[in-house]
C-alpha cells in the first residue's frame, strides 16, 4: 500500500505541476481554467503506475496499478497500450480471489471490447465483452451486471446491423 501511495504521490506530483503550468498560462491570457491534464503528463502518470506494478509483491496494489494505467491509457487515445495493459491485467489477475480485482479485471474486459469496436473488429469486442460480463457476474453488484449485459447486447446489436441491408429487395445475411 505505501508503494502505491507513493505512486500515487508521484502522479499527484506531475498533475501538480501541470495544473500550476495552465493556470500561469490561463492568468497570462485571462482564461479560466479547465481541470484537464495534458497528454503528456497522463502518459507520465500511466507509465509510472506501469512500473509501479512491476515493483509491488501485492497483488491488489498490482492489478490497481495496471489497471489506472490502463484507463489512463485508454483516456488519451492510446488504444494499443490500453489494450495491452488490460491484457496483461487479464492475463495475471483473472484467477484472484480478491473481488476488487475481479471487478477491474470484468472492467477491463469491458474496456478492452470498447477498443476493439474503434479499430473494427467487431467480433473480438464481442468475445472480450461476454468474457468480461462472466466475470462480471460472478462478483458485482446489479448495476455492474446489468452494465456488462448491456455491453454485449449493444456489441452484437452493432454487429446484426452490419448484416442487414434495409433495402427492398435485399438479401441479408444470417448472424
Amino acid at each position: 500500500e505505501r508503494l502505491l501511495l507513493r505512486v500515487d504521490a508521484v502522479v499527484a506530483r506531475h498533475v501538480g505541476e501541470a495544473l500550476r503550468s495552465v493556470d500561469r498560462v490561463a492568468a497570462h491570457v485571462g482564461a479560466v481554467r479547465l481541470p484537464v491534464l495534458a497528454v503528456e503528463d497522463a502518459l507520465q502518470a500511466a507509465a509510472t503506475y506501469q512500473q509501479a506494478s512491476a515493483l509491488t509483491a501485492n497483488e491488489v496494489l498490482a492489478a490497481q496499478s495496471l489497471y489506472r494505467a490502463g484507463v489512463l491509457y485508454s483516456e488519451n487515445n492510446k488504444a494499443t497500450e490500453s489494450a495491452n495493459i488490460f491484457e496483461e491485467l487479464q492475463a495475471k489477475y483473472s484467477d484472484s480471489p480478491d473481488s476488487n480485482v475481479q471487478l477491474m479485471v470484468a472492467d477491463s474486459g469491458v474496456r478492452i471490447s470498447d477498443v476493439y469496436v474503434k479499430a473494427g473488429k467487431l467480433q473480438e469486442a464481442i468475445a472480450t465483452a461476454e468474457m468480461a460480463r462472466g466475470k462480471t457476474l460472478k462478483g458485482a453488484t446489479p448495476i455492474q451486471q446489468v452494465q456488462a449485459s448491456y455491453q454485449v447486447a449493444n456489441l452484437r446489436a452493432q454487429f446484426a446491423r452490419t448484416r442487414f441491408d434495409n433495402k427492398p429487395n435485399a438479401t441479408n445475411e444470417e448472424y
